[in-house]
């Protein structure tokens, strides 16, 4: 039994496809133009003041010198291959905002060619390039394209790590296999969590060599299983030496991060570790990546989900490795962290947001053909392939909604508040910070500002001058931290501003204190 290869343009092909199709003209044109916008959306306001990790990532890695970088290993903040991006490009354009997010904003326009690459392998493409389109003006994706950290480049060498092992899944070449093993090191060396996506990629290739032991013993079921690449030691080649090089490329800073993961995963203060207990949850991850749809796409999710699991339905041969990569990735990621006692960030799952783009545009027209053929029932023509265009367009046009919201604030207003207190304070207040706002201000944005910890310095310095002005972030965390200081805060000083800002919770606020009468 041999399967018929799909057509370039076939919107309800569910079959193998054994390779895509030749580029053409306005493949080109419409992925160029794609690759504009996206590149348009992302310079604006590339420059824009620093949130907390990006300080972090500045002052105490971006700085440092090469070879402190390559060796060291002192918190998670440190995406290895990211810090010496940045730092190359800080030497060609100075020091800034927009230099620092420069690799990122790279990334993130290079990753949607990756999503289409592979997008193509197992779609049409026509829903390859909507696809492209859909990761191009996507809220999310462009957030971390302006994110000064390594998440958009894991994302680019993910998805070009899956279009090599579609590629080895389907000709076992060494050269496919010897490209997976590279994209899959980088993508380590950019993000650890990268691990995890490799492990998938590794689980469904042991899911089907368990199902060819299955189907020896059941020959009468024996069929094409769509992986023949996946035959023989080529494939133990692959993962081998992905696994290789990515310890070699981090061979001289294992003993730190060693000693770091130890740290991190052991106890903490009892303070300090119920005051960001909730990171640490899955329900909360939940919680803010349905609150980072907006009220329109939050209130959508379900149908969303629906039409994503559609389309992962729809897909066969080896394009399942996409699919079963999504839903091997995604619980592994999460048994790990909260095993490990790790913060469980949604951005660790930022890698999958082309594969759910995907299936997002598969789904909408899978559901477009099942329409058709509805239609044509009671004798009313209606071109699967154009209804799912209409639709996927449309879904493309409702996600815009969100994306006034990325240039409407900054990630995270330091900036904003600095300015507002040094111009309104006098020259006799006193300025101080508590919380998980000192360092940016000490470290980066106003080093003569003092910070605070306890109850009793804050009295001290309200004795000593005549106005006090406190400035804390993180709201939620900041108030549960310092839960005896913040109930002495609000008797004693007013709100005097708000700076709101696109990062989750990561709220700057602006308190005074009040005039003793």
């Amino acid at each position: 039994m041999t399967e018929k290869p799909a057509s370039s343009d076939d919107a309800t092909a569910t079959t193998e496809r054994p390779g895509s199709p030749p580029i053409g003209n306005r493949e080109v044109v419409c992925l160029g133009a794609t690759l504009a916008v996206a590149l348009v959306l992302r310079a604006l306001g590339l420059d824009a003041g620093l949130w907390y990790d990006e300080v972090d990532t500045l002052v105490h890695h971006v700085r440092q010198p090469v070879t402190d970088l390559l060796t060291t290993y002192p918190s998670l903040n440190h995406h290895v291959l990211f810090t010496l991006e940045a730092k190359a490009a800080i030497a060609l354009f100075g020091e800034s905002a927009w230099a620092l997010r420069l690799p990122a904003s790279i990334f993130g326009v290079t990753s949607i060619w990756a999503l289409w690459l592979v997008a193509r392998q197992v779609v049409s493409v026509r829903e390859a390039l909507l696809s492209a389109v859909l990761l191009a003006v996507s809220y999310h994706h462009i957030w971390f394209s302006q994110n000064a950290r390594g998440y958009t480049g894991l994302l680019f060498w993910g998805l070009i790590a899956t279009y090599f092992l579609l590629h080895a899944a389907r000709t076992g070449s060494w050269w496919a296999w010897t490209g997976y093993a590279l994209a899959s090191a980088l993508a380590v060396y950019t993000h650890l969590t990268a691990a995890f996506f490799v492990a998938s990629h590794g689980v469904v290739y042991l899911a089907v060599l368990a199902s060819r032991v299955r189907a020896k013993n059941r020959p009468e079921r024996r069929r094409p299983d769509g992986f023949p690449g996946f035959i023989g030691a080529r494939p133990l080649y692959g993962f081998a030496m992905a696994g290789l090089l990515a310890v070699l490329f981090h061979a001289p800073m294992i003993p730190q991060m060693l000693v770091t993961f130890t740290a991190i995963a052991g106890p903490q203060a009892a303070l300090a570790s119920a005051s960001i207990a909730e990171w640490k949850s899955p329900l909360w991850t939940i919680q803010e990546i349905w609150r980072s749809l907006g009220p329109v796409l939050g209130v959508a999710l379900p149908v969303l989900i629906a039409v994503v699991v559609l389309g992962m339905a729809n897909l066969r041969g080896s394009a399942l490795i996409v699919p079963a990569t999504l839903l091997i990735h995604i619980p592994l990621t999460l048994v790990v962290l909260v095993a490990g006692s790790f913060r469980v960030w949604p951005r660790y799952f930022f890698i999958d947001i082309g594969f759910i783009c995907l299936f997002l545009i598969h789904g909408t027209f899978t559901i477009a053909a099942v329409a058709s053929r509805l239609a044509a029932r009671v004798r009313w023509r209606a071109d699967a392939k154009v209804l799912g265009t209409v639709a996927a367009t449309l879904g493309i046009a409702v996600s815009l909604v969100l994306l006034p919201r990325n240039y409407a604030y900054p990630k995270q207003d330091f900036l904003g508040a600095r300015d507002y207190v040094e111009t309104h304070r006098s020259d006799a207040s006193m300025v101080v910070t508590l919380g998980l706002a000192t360092m940016p201000y000490a470290d980066y944005y106003a080093p003569q500002w003092q910070a605070v910890e306890t109850l009793e310095e804050l009295e001290r310095l309200q004795q000593n001058y005549r106005q006090v002005w406190l400035v804390y972030a993180f709201p939620a965390v900041t108030e549960r931290r310092y839960n005896q200081m913040m109930g002495y805060v609000s008797s004693n000083f007013e709100l005097i501003k708000r700076f709101p800002g696109t990062l989750g919770g990561g709220e700057v606020i602006v308190l005074r204190s009040i005039a003793q009468q």
